[in-house]
């Protein structure tokens, strides 16, 4: 009986020590971490058995946190953080801190505890950083810098008429403009200026004037023209370039002209080149013979009554005062005695003053004579009639038929009463060829063949015709237009630039039936000659316009289909305009224009051409 216990006390010893007893545990991690158990890892919530143990796992949620700012740091607004809190859905106390990132030169803002939702204003740029924190010890975290406004300029310069795009637009006048840039957080933390400079386009005028009178409008070269001064006014500061016949003479922006002729200017910018020409034509000036006050080609007594007349005007001075007899030039003053002469006449010393001491020429030269006509042409005076030359193209080139029509009175100023004139016609024989000059009254206003008489004497080697007309019926005529023509083939044979030339009447009388004097002016006119006609001929169309001078229409024919007709007055205002053609031949209807002188333009397909034309009735 005894041995039976114990053998049973062992087994229930043996039983009990060999048992395994099973066990539990409770983890707790934070969304997003894993939970390692026996060797595995489990990021889930749940109840999980491994050899008989348990694992009960509690995933706590983050806590959820978003931090943001709204202001303009370009504009200098205080910056506002504004943060969002969705943690008080979770069960659980939740604490929020706020710092800055500390080792980041901006201002920091010391640890708090806050509550959701809440903002506060950010004096100073840096990064800042909130944190969310659960009881179960969760965290969540977002960050946001604001940094400070990140401005850039930008300077450009551009020329009127071009364009810069810009902040999505095309810039085109002088100003500051500006353009912002937000960063992922919508702030504006950025700008960029755009300074914009609009140059004009250069323009330049020309002025010719006299230092001495201040004169801009009747100035002339002659050898004696040391006052006069050419200057180019521009809108822009531009460097300054002259050219006479394509050759540079200066290249200032006032300069003392050597010559008669075109001058051209140019006006450089760095947007571009203007233009501008003048044309200083040769004074034809009516040259001063000490002693010869009245300028009647004698010196004599009746020298004395001008001088009397003027004593103590002063005038433009000569530039020699000496009284030995020759002529010299010498500027008008702008002063006429009633027959029409300047009184610079009455100045016989050239000393710019009329006193007494001009009688000393008179007594020097008493008696002695000159041909005061033959070189010089009268000055015009207003209210008579004018003796004036028309050239019915601006430009001649070699090869050319120069057409000079020497006309009468005009529609403004016709002749009243007239029976016939004498004149001189003076031409610049270099550019002409001597073998074509010819003269003739065949379309004269003043007489047909029967009632007429005529005389042309042709000085070719001076460039001078001695001529008169004068009718034989004993009756006046009166009316206005053409009484001569002037014809000669252009030659450049004598010239290696362009050349203005200038054509002019002197040595007028004119009388009537009773030899009474009639007053009229002489005139004269200017013509540009080319020398170089490669590009010009280049342009060149093949048309006609007739007849000239015309009464009550014009007809206009061309090689080509004619596109457009524009007819302009002296004025240079558009009296005519037919557009859309197409024919080779056109008559033009010009009744209700009034007599003058009028230029026609036409445009074809190859090209446009100009031409001059009178109408005359």
């Amino acid at each position: 009986m005894k041995n039976i216990y114990i053998v049973l006390g062992f087994f229930l010893i043996s039983t009990f020590a060999n048992k395994s007893f099973a066990s539990k545990t409770n983890a707790s991690v934070c969304q997003g971490s894993t939970y390692t158990w026996k060797g595995q890892a489990y990021t889930q919530n749940g109840t999980f058995t491994n050899s008989g143990d348990t694992l009960v796992l509690v995933v706590n949620p983050l806590p959820f946190i978003s931090l943001s700012y709204s202001g303009n740091a370009c504009l200098g607004s205080t910056l506002t953080f504004i943060y969002s809190d969705s943690s008080s859905l979770l069960s659980g106390w939740y604490n929020d801190t706020i710092t800055s990132y500390y080792g980041i030169p901006f201002d920091s803002i010391p640890a708090s505890t806050v509550s959701s939702p809440y903002s506060f204003s950010n004096p100073n740029p840096g990064k800042y950083k909130i944190t969310a924190v659960s009881q179960a010890g969760c965290s969540y975290s977002d960050s946001i810098i604001t940094g400070k406004c990140a401005s850039s300029s930008l300077f450009d310069t551009i020329c009127q008429g071009d364009s810069v795009f810009f902040n999505n637009q095309w810039r085109y006048t002088s100003g500051s403009y500006q353009q912002q840039f937000q960063n992922g957080n919508g702030v504006v933390d950025s700008l960029s200026t755009l300074y914009l400079t609009v140059n004009s386009l250069p323009s330049v005028t020309v002025f010719c004037y006299n230092t001495s009178t201040g004169d801009t409008i009747n100035v002339c070269f002659d050898n004696n023209s040391q006052n006069l001064v050419f200057y180019a006014q521009t809108n822009i500061t531009a460097t300054v370039a002259w050219k006479l016949g394509g050759v540079s003479v200066s290249n200032s922006q006032y300069f003392a002209p050597a010559t008669s002729g075109t001058y051209t200017v140019y006006a450089t910018s760095a947007c571009g080149t203007d233009t501008a020409t003048y044309t200083l034509e040769p004074c034809l000036l009516d040259l001063i013979w000490p002693g010869d006050a009245n300028h009647d080609g004698v010196v004599d007594n009746n020298d004395l009554l001008p001088i009397g007349i003027a004593n103590g005007l002063s005038g433009l001075a000569r530039n020699s005062t000496s009284i030995a007899w020759q002529g010299y030039a010498c500027a008008d003053w702008g002063l006429q005695l009633l027959n029409g002469t300047n009184i610079k006449h009455a100045d016989c010393d050239g000393n710019g003053q009329i006193n007494n001491n001009d009688t000393l020429a008179i007594a020097q030269n008493f008696s002695l004579t000159h041909n005061k006509k033959d070189d010089e042409r009268k000055p015009s005076r207003a209210g008579i009639p004018d003796l004036q030359i028309v050239f019915f193209k601006n430009e001649f080139v070699a090869g050319d038929t120069l057409i000079a029509s020497i006309q009468l009175g005009n529609a403004q100023q016709p002749i009243a009463s007239i029976y016939g004139l004498a004149f001189t016609y003076n031409f610049d024989p270099n550019v002409l060829d001597a073998s074509t000059i010819n003269f003739n009254y065949s379309n004269s206003w003043l007489g047909a063949s029967t009632d007429k008489i005529s005389l042309v004497k042709i000085f070719n080697s001076i460039g001078k015709i001695k001529t008169a007309i004068t009718r034989t019926d004993h009756i006046n005529r009166s009316g206005q237009g053409e009484i001569a023509q002037f014809r000669a083939v252009v030659t450049t044979n004598n010239i290696s630039a362009d050349k203005m030339i200038t054509h002019f009447i002197s040595n007028l009388k004119a009388i009537d039936k009773s030899e009474n004097v009639v007053d009229v002016n002489e005139g004269t006119s200017s013509v540009k000659i080319i020398s170089n006609v490669t590009s010009i001929r280049q342009q060149e169309i093949l048309w006609w316009l007739y007849p000239s001078p015309a009464q009550n229409y014009v007809t206009i024919s061309g090689s080509e289909n004619i596109k457009d007709i524009v007819i302009l007055n002296v004025l240079g205002e558009k009296v005519y305009t037919e557009t859309n053609l197409k024919t080779q031949l056109k008559t033009v209807d010009i009744l209700n224009l009034p007599t003058g002188i009028y230029i026609a333009q036409i445009a074809t397909e190859k090209g446009r051409g100009e031409k001059r034309f009178m109408i005359m009735r």
